[in-house]
């Protein structure tokens, strides 16, 4: 399983590298021209990326198996089926997390960098909440694809990232502003993030279960 693990992460490294090079070449620059505003684009960049890595991420992954069609292959292989499918939950968690310890390590040094900046947004805790959000997006989308394949998932996921934005609007209590939502979703206070972090965990994993009965019940050509 750790072995279809690593080939799931080597061949999707693109998703973390890019991202993650982008914001410290950012970094590095605004260190040397001392422009603590270019810090700007760092932040929108990991507020916006830790939202999307999760269901992406894992897209990308079956996507790759769908195409090389390799999942039929694996099942001709002595290769537990369960194992198949929590190789990809289990690399789609690990991407999460190498994401959101490398942005954590941006965050600080540019803290360290430019201690007086105010024009962050995303706070870390913002940030790791909106990760946890996404691997739960993710779980649901790696279910749908394993049941209907990545075209079903991308759908899914436009709709799922679509209610991450537009839901608490619809919910909105009266007198709160978008403001109020904006500092929920970039600022929120520790429980909220716990509480966010412990449901969206137990809905990923809830989602492996399901996945792999539903991919050893499947009929692969």
């Amino acid at each position: 399983m750790l072995k279809l693990a690593w080939k799931d992460l080597y061949a999707n490294r693109s998703q973390l590298l890019l991202p993650i090079g982008f914001a410290g070449a950012v970094l590095v620059i605004a260190v040397v021209s001392r422009r603590s505003d270019a810090l700007m684009f760092v932040d929108s960049l990991m507020g916006t990326y830790s939202m999307l890595i999760g269901p992406f991420f894992a897209l990308a992954s079956m996507m790759l198996e769908e195409k090389n069609r390799t999942l039929g292959f694996l099942r001709t292989m002595p290769v537990n089926a369960g194992e198949i499918v929590a190789s990809k939950f289990v690399s789609t968690l690990a991407a999460t997390a190498i994401l959101a310890v490398s942005f954590i390590g941006l965050s600080t040094l540019s803290a360290e960098a430019f201690p007086a900046w105010e024009g962050r947004s995303w706070s870390m805790l913002g940030i790791t909440m909106s990760m946890f959000v996404s691997l739960a997006e993710a779980g649901v989308a790696l279910g749908i694809s394993f049941k209907w394949g990545t075209s079903a998932a991308r759908a899914a996921i436009m709709v799922m990232v679509t209610l991450f934005y537009l839901g608490p609007i619809v919910v909105l209590r009266k007198g709160a502003s978008i403001e109020d939502i904006f500092r929920m979703i970039t600022n929120p206070d520790a429980r909220t993030a716990l509480i966010v972090a412990a449901v969206s965990l137990a809905i990923y994993f809830a989602e492996m279960l399901v996945a792999q009965e539903l991919f050893r019940r499947k009929e692969i050509a």
